[in-house]
């Protein structure tokens, strides 16, 4: 009769701050959980929902005064250049939402207001 050796492996760690210490070393979901020894999925849905997080997880960025008057100066100036927002937001290295909730908190000016249609 044989007999298999079965290494034990130690069980990962697996906490709100073990993961907050992951997302702020710039990994992302998926990264994480193979970290953490988990499914990427079993991450989002189970351990992120009982730790009360939003999507991403981090803190939210808080820009300097200076630091919004340059993207807002750099933002006009490609827009007078007839950039459309998607260009604008991948030359700015941020995301197309991102852009948007930047324009509608800073350039209100700048933002389309939707027509309502009522029925």
């Amino acid at each position: 009769m044989f007999m298999r050796v079965v290494s034990q492996e130690e069980e990962p760690v697996i906490s709100k701050e073990a993961y907050l210490m992951y997302k702020n070393m710039g990994l992302d979901d998926y990264e994480t959980a193979r970290a953490m020894g988990l499914p990427h999925k079993r991450l989002q849905r189970v351990y992120k929902r009982e730790w009360g997080l939003n999507k991403v997880g981090r803190k939210p960025v808080v820009l300097s005064d200076s630091e919004v008057s340059r993207l807002r100066r750099k933002y006009i100036e490609m827009k007078k250049k007839s950039w459309d927002d998607e260009r604008i937001a991948k030359h700015m290295n941020m995301s197309r939402p991102a852009l948007s909730r930047f324009k509608k908190k800073y350039l209100p000016g700048y933002v389309k207001e939707r027509k309502v249609i009522e029925k």
